[in-house]
């Protein structure tokens, strides 16, 4: 989660993160930190959901991914990343990894990400609170 901070002199960014101790918070002091771009996103695969079932299927046949444009909020621009589809390590449950070809500011739980097959939309899920490597 991403916030602003304001201070009477200049605004601070914090950025939670679900696997710190419980309220720990880092705060970077500008609009650039590190800590505030993401370079992927994990998503449970029932959590999406899909205008076009049959690229789920043409994902399942692909060993190298596919490239998708993708937008992270409703006002950003397209972005283009690669998509695969992984197992966990007990196999029970799949996952979209989608791995950003630039790093994204201020990508936020709650959000919704929605993928696009060149100009087809391909459907769209909330990003989950931890967005992370689920392994």
């Amino acid at each position: 989660m991403i916030d602003k901070i304001s201070n009477i002199n200049k605004s601070l960014y914090d950025k939670r993160f679900p696997d710190l101790h419980k309220g720990d918070i880092l705060i970077g002091g500008n609009h650039d930190h590190p800590s505030l771009f993401s370079y992927e996103i994990f998503l449970p695969l029932q959590s999406f959901n899909w205008i076009n079932g049959r690229f789920l299927e043409t994902l399942r046949a692909s060993d190298e991914g596919l490239r998708v444009r993708f937008k992270t909020r409703h006002t950003s621009r397209v972005l283009y990343g690669k998509l695969r589809l992984i197992s966990s390590e007990s196999k029970e449950k799949e996952f979209l990894k989608l791995e950003f070809e630039k790093p994204e500011r201020a990508v936020t739980p709650g959000q919704i990400l929605v993928l696009y097959n060149n100009e087809e939309c391909l459907g769209g899920a909330p990003i989950p609170v931890l967005f992370s490597s689920p392994h």
